[in-house]
């Protein structure tokens, strides 16, 4: 779809002549939108040539009446405009059966046929940002193969490239759900891997091969994505799924509001506390989830429980100074260096002030 500014700026023109039925001065127009003259003629000229029945009378510019953006009639504005955003969330899954149907049904809601199909006006009363940070056009056919493995439940053979070590796996599954996950732009697939025996979530883009084996399974609930991911930070199932772990961290004064006015968890509890600060108390079925976001915050997040979680976010910030301190030597900056590592662990410590044993991330 396309979203260059040409594009839009003839949109809203189109959608500007519509609505002022009486008819616009193209050159107030102009004005109004800080475009040149001769640029709103010129697309004038392009939506006349495709198909807009533009008309000029006393200096105002007009379409007929019975002229609509969109052919079908039973849909409002606003009604399209949600359609219009499903589509583009839906680009999360291209290539699957909820892709196609959206885009069969924008075909049919935006155009009969006679006159030109176009997208709502203007985005500058709503814009919509799609998931992009992954390019899943390179796996149309993996998420195609998941989705109809999914509805037919079949039992399907994964090859699975794990992240963290590169090492390939396979195994069967019995899929659940293909899962989008706005926090991490990513798609993920819910399956009981039979291999582990419990659900694994899979991303999509490390999905080397999907052969369906023909085994018909009965769908597992704990498949489905709001019960396997009800103890998840994001997609992060962990090994105590059963048995949640309580996190609790004390965010500072100038990223409290921050933590309040969001919704990170469903278990979630935001207590105030003296000083301004912020208690933010979640029941995870894998604390080490939350290890890379809590790290965001620095010196601004002190992990209370559990303790081991502390000691690693301290660890891991202490070896970040120790990087920036090697790399600044080399670079012949040492005196400044120490000053910023010893700066950087001051307040890595202050992230735990318990240590006890560390917490690993139960792999797919």
């Amino acid at each position: 779809m396309a979203t260059d500014k040409r594009l839009r700026r003839l949109l809203a023109l189109g959608q500007a002549l519509i609505d002022a039925r009486r008819g616009i001065s193209l050159e107030r127009y102009a004005q109004q939108h800080g475009y040149s003259r001769s640029t709103i003629y010129r697309d004038a000229d392009v939506l006349r040539d495709s198909g807009f029945p533009i008309k000029s009378e006393h200096g105002l510019h007009r379409v007929d009446a019975a002229f609509q953006l969109f052919g079908r009639r039973g849909l409002d504005p606003d009604e399209l405009l949600a359609l219009f955003v499903a589509r583009q969330l839906a680009g999360r899954l291209p290539g699957s059966r909820l892709d196609r149907a959206l885009a069969s049904l924008w075909a049919k809601a935006s155009g009969d046929g006679d006159q030109p199909a176009l997208l709502p006006r203007d985005d500058s009363a709503l814009s919509v940002a799609a998931f992009d940070a992954i390019d899943f056009e390179p796996h149309r056919q993996t998420i195609d193969s998941l989705d109809q493995a999914i509805h037919q439940r079949v039992v399907v053979h994964l090859s699975y490239r794990k992240a963290s070590t590169g090492e390939v796996s396979h195994r069967d599954v019995e899929p659940g759900a293909l899962h989008a996950d706005a926090r991490s732009g990513g798609l993920f697939l819910i399956a009981w891997c039979r291999w582990r025996r419990a659900v694994r979530v899979f991303a999509i883009q490390r999905v080397l091969s999907v052969v369906a084996t023909g085994e018909r399974f009965t769908p597992r609930p704990e498949t489905r994505s709001k019960e396997a991911l009800k103890h998840a930070f994001g997609v992060w199932v962990g090994k105590h799924a059963d048995a949640p772990v309580l996190v609790r961290v004390r965010f500072a004064r100038r990223v409290a509001e921050e933590i309040a006015e969001r919704r990170w968890h469903a278990s979630q509890e935001v207590c105030r506390l003296p000083g301004g600060e912020i208690s933010l108390s979640m029941r995870l079925g894998d604390p080490a989830g939350v290890i890379r976001w809590l790290m965001g915050f620095g010196a601004d997040a002190i992990v209370e429980e559990p303790a081991w979680l502390g000691e690693e976010i301290r660890l891991r910030h202490q070896q970040a100074g120790g990087v920036v301190l090697a790399a600044a030597v080399g670079a012949g900056g040492a005196r400044r260096a120490r000053g910023r590592a010893g700066a950087a662990a001051a307040s890595a410590a202050t992230v735990s002030r318990r240590g006890a044993g560390r917490g690993r991330r139960r792999g797919a």
